[in-house]
């Protein structure tokens, strides 16, 4: 969801604000770990398998987000 809606402050507010709420009990998670890493290096080999990161840019073309998904990525950031 972080690296497809359009609206990043949405995203801040109800998404993120949570999932830091809770980072130092779930910081050692593998799960809770790719939410980050699927922010920070969506393309990764080193933290995604190939699987992975073709699931991260499935049907990217029907998207309607109007943003670059580089800035939307940095807004997030």
């Amino acid at each position: 969801m972080l690296n497809n809606l359009d609206d990043t402050v949405i995203s801040k507010k109800k998404l993120l604000n949570d999932i830091l709420v809770t980072v130092d009990d779930n910081a050692s998670d593998k799960c809770f770990q790719n939410i980050f890493m699927g922010m920070v290096e969506p393309k990764s080999g080193r933290y995604f398998a190939q699987a992975e990161i073709d699931a991260f840019e499935a049907n990217q073309e029907l998207s309607t987000s109007k943003k670059d998904p580089e800035v939307r990525r940095k807004e997030l950031m």
